[in-house]
């Protein structure tokens, strides 16, 4: 098991929200999906992005953002109609 995942799982509370700064090809989000709320997947590439997307399928409590951290807008609402939380409201892995 990656060193990144055991802390996550050993440090950080279930349920809540977490965000992958970085997510790549989304291997942190899919084993995750199950132990938390919402997930955040954000990454530079589209296609990394793109592939993420067709691992997680239409799970509506992931977001996944092609784009910097700063362009990614916590505060409004999502496309569900559910209100996302500011930064420090998540768990972070980077």
């Amino acid at each position: 098991m990656h060193k990144k995942m055991k802390l996550v799982l050993n440090y950080v509370r279930r349920g809540g929200s977490f965000i992958d700064i970085g997510c790549g090809t989304g291997e942190f989000i899919v084993q995750l999906r199950d132990r938390f709320n919402t997930l955040v997947g954000i990454d530079t590439s589209s296609h990394a992005i793109e592939f993420t997307a067709r691992r997680v399928g239409k799970d509506k409590n992931i977001l996944l953002v092609c784009g910097e951290l700063d362009s990614l807008h916590l505060n409004k609402n999502s496309s569900n109609g559910n209100p996302r939380k500011n930064l420090s409201d998540y768990s972070c892995l980077q």
